[in-house]
């Protein structure tokens, strides 16, 4: 697990780490690499129109995905969800050791995206098109109420994951995403919190500099 992507996320910006938080770090590590995972990703057809309709049922509304997706005729739905065993881990630690609690929120964040990259890597070496990049609900103007419909499309509820009111994934580490099958190759394959990144937030604490 890449240990500067988990003190990005605990906010350390190049900062000299102690040896007992690089200790607590590795035993986060250790612990959170144990916790299983659940994987959906299933193809569907696109109809491009004013919007981006995904199997004539999700409609994809935005300028954003709508230029995400301008070379698609077919996407993957990408979701993946760590084990409820994390969300024990963390509310646990969250009553007797606070900080651990927040080096295993980072690791779980810097896990499941690692677990993401490499589906993503997998998808694209098993498919003879090429794959865009993730996109997910709320990037860009693509709104979070999507939520909803995407993770009904793929029967999220076979892993346990679910959505709440406010449109927001269960389990805590979850996460859902659209990856464009087209004939043009796009370069921008694994794109995160830099500069590259389509999200609107600029001042967001996870961006990379």
């Amino acid at each position: 697990m890449n240990k500067k992507e988990i003190l990005r996320y605990l906010g350390y910006k190049n900062q000299e780490i102690d040896e007992n938080l690089n200790s607590l770090i590795e035993q986060c590590i250790a612990e959170v690499e144990k916790i299983p995972y659940r994987v959906i990703n299933k193809k569907f057809k696109l109809i491009k129109g004013e919007n981006v309709v995904v199997n004539d049922y999700l409609v994809l509304k935005g300028n954003d995905i709508k230029k995400h997706l301008k070379y698609a005729d077919q996407c993957i739905i990408l979701l993946i969800a760590l084990d409820y065993q994390l969300e024990k881990l963390i509310n646990l630690n969250q009553k007797i050791n606070l900080t651990k609690a927040l080096i295993l929120d980072a690791c779980a964040s810097t896990y499941i995206e690692e677990i993401a990259d490499e589906i993503t890597n997998k998808i694209k070496n098993e498919t003879d098109r090429y794959i865009t990049y993730r996109y997910s609900p709320g990037y860009g103007d693509l709104a979070l109420d999507v939520q909803k419909k995407l993770v009904d499309l793929v029967q999220g509820h076979k892993i346990g994951v679910t959505v709440s009111d406010s449109f927001l994934l269960s389990p805590r580490k979850a996460i859902s995403a659209i990856i464009g099958i087209q004939d043009v190759e796009d370069s921008r394959l694994f794109v995160g919190c830099d500069k590259s990144c389509d999200c609107k937030k600029i001042d967001c604490l996870y961006r990379r500099s």
